[in-house]
């Protein structure tokens, strides 16, 4: 007889968007521990928490900028703790006109695409990646932080708890119908016009795990990302080589820089 595997591949397909999940309220909260203790149970407890810590996802991300028509296009995303990797496909008339990955690890944060090729840099919101979905859930809930419950949720039904680091304030946003993260909100404590944002939306059951389809952030107050994830996968093993270029990823970025030479070259 042959042997079930016992790795957890949990998958979310398209119509399954509108489930819905309601979880019961529990009462006023008057404590940050009370509000994060619910968040905790909604999301199926600490070892589900921890199970979404590594998951790989896959759907679209929207242009943002395109003035004229909505578009959007595909979108891939690998997270490992800390470890991050995000793939956008440009795709025009059916033809990849572009691969864009970014990168970040513990070692270093660098981006590549046909028009950079490989290029280092610094974003703020990758170093904030312990302060955001789904990492920030089991760094609430270890209780190092602290925190102060500054909005009960009784007006508009976001519970609000405010911390601080030694170099960020930091504010996460609790929906008291679920009990699921509904936003998470950084800002810079030496320079306020600094901040971040993520929204988390249109959740889904995966395996009874609570999952957000929907991720849209701002940064520094102005539109930044907005991405639905149509397929997504945790519970699973991610190996270090995967956020790191491949050459096989290398070569699909200058073969589509290649394939516009000749096609600009004249005959």
């Amino acid at each position: 007889m042959k042997r079930k595997s016992t790795r957890a591949r949990l998958w979310i397909l398209l119509p399954v968007v509108a489930t819905a999940l309601v979880f019961p309220s529990c009462g006023k909260v008057n404590r940050p521990s009370d509000a994060i203790n619910r968040m905790v149970k909604a999301y199926g407890g600490t070892a589900k928490i921890k199970a979404m810590e590594v998951y790989r996802g896959r759907g679209f991300r929207k242009d943002l900028f395109s003035p004229a028509v909505t578009q959007s296009y595909p979108f891939d995303i690998y997270r490992k703790g800390e470890k991050y990797k995000i793939r956008t496909s440009y795709v025009t008339k059916g033809e990849l006109v572009d691969a864009i990955y970014i990168f970040h690890t513990e070692q270093h944060n660098y981006g590549y695409s046909k028009r950079d090729r490989k290029r280092d840099f610094e974003r703020w919101d990758l170093a904030l990646l312990k302060y955001r979905f789904p990492l920030v859930i089991g760094w609430a809930q270890s209780g190092d932080p602290g925190g102060e419950l500054i909005d009960d949720g009784s007006a508009d039904g976001i519970c609000r708890i405010a911390y601080e680091d030694e170099f960020n304030a930091i504010q996460i946003g609790i929906d008291t119908k679920s009990w699921l993260l509904n936003d998470v909100y950084v800002q810079d404590k030496q320079d306020s016009s600094q901040s971040f944002m993520e929204q988390y939306s249109d959740y889904v059951a995966v395996d009874g795990v609570p999952f957000p389809a929907r991720t849209k952030s701002t940064m520094n107050g102005r539109a930044y990302y907005d991405f639905f994830l149509v397929k997504i996968e945790f519970g699973i093993e991610l190996p270090d080589s995967i956020f790191e270029i491949s050459t096989e990823e290398i070569a699909e970025v200058n073969n589509i820089k290649e394939r516009e030479k000749v096609q600009t070259t004249p005959e």
